[in-house]
């Protein structure tokens, strides 16, 4: 199955894949269960998004979900959940993001995850990011976590 044929929202119920094996979800499912130990609410995130958005949002998720392991799915979808919570918005734009970079429940790991998600949502073409809005968030220099220090 290509990216392009996956990333449809599936009226029939098709079951995916997850990458372990083992695992399928549904675009429908509210919960995808991904692995043993990692499961997603997407109905949670999907709940709070406008009508414009859910496709790119829903789609890019699914992409995530058969390429990336099932613990960097929940961390990228906990950064974006938490980023259209604190931040209202018809699509991911530049006001966006600005005020995003100074919110205080942003730190360096957030702020990379959702990087993250935004460039592969914008990469695979899904309406919901705009230009503007990715340039932004790749010219920021996020630093790393120091190594080796107490958190």
């Amino acid at each position: 199955m290509s990216v392009n044929e996956l990333l449809i929202k599936n009226e029939d119920d098709e079951r995916i894949q997850a990458r372990t094996d083992g695992y399928y979800f549904s675009l429908n499912d509210d919960v995808w269960v991904l692995s043993r130990n990692y499961s997603v609410n997407v109905k949670k995130v999907l709940d709070i998004l406008n009508d414009d958005m859910r496709t790119g949002y829903i789609n890019t998720m699914a992409y995530l979900a058969r390429e990336c392991s099932p613990g960097s799915v929940k961390v990228l979808n906990s950064a974006f959940s938490l980023f259209v919570k604190n931040i209202s918005m018809g699509c991911v734009d530049k006001s966006g993001v600005i005020r995003l970079k100074g919110n205080p429940l942003f730190g360096n790991n957030k702020l990379s995850h959702l990087r993250v998600f935004i460039n592969h949502w914008y990469g695979l073409g899904y309406y919901g990011v705009s230009d503007e809005a990715y340039d932004i968030i790749n010219s920021w220099i996020i630093p790393d976590n120091k190594k080796g220090e107490v958190v």
